[in-house]
């Protein structure tokens, strides 16, 4: 019953508000309490045996990562230096270009629990990041018309 279980939650088939699969470290946390519940019960001799001892998750092959080539970082950046609403308003700006262009070729993490996006009053033309309480700015070099 156990062993369903967690090949239903692995599958995305278990009854609930969990809408698809699991990842293999979640399943694995969820078995984990669910032992360490049974396995307290086994000592309250409320049940004989613990139906969880001994299940292990398969672990889910890791998807392969994927770079991109300098020159899709370059027309990733130069497209979100132009970038328009649909109703036509353009929304993309320089400092989208350039924060594109640092965190591609630096390896920073725009999702990294202590980096994010910070504003300069004094300029526009600036893209910051605030990162450990620290702010690094970079200056986009004038285009030559």
């Amino acid at each position: 019953m156990v062993t369903a279980w967690v090949r239903d939650l692995l599958d995305g088939n278990a009854p609930g508000p969990l809408k698809g699969p699991l990842a293999a470290s979640t399943v694995t946390q969820r078995l984990f309490v669910l032992t360490m519940i049974l396995d307290h019960a086994v000592r309250m001799r409320l049940i004989p045996a613990n139906p969880a001892s001994g299940i292990r998750v398969r672990a889910t092959p890791s998807t392969r990562v994927r770079y991109l080539t300098a020159d899709q970082i370059r027309r990733t950046a130069d497209a979100a230096e132009t970038l328009v609403s649909p109703h036509g308003r353009r929304i993309g700006s320089r400092r989208d270009r350039t924060m594109i262009l640092l965190l591609a070729y630096t390896g920073m993490r725009a999702a990294g629990p202590r980096v994010r996006p910070a504003r300069v009053p004094s300029s526009r033309s600036w893209a910051c990041l605030l990162m450990f309480r620290t702010r690094l700015c970079v200056r986009p070099r004038r285009r030559a018309e």
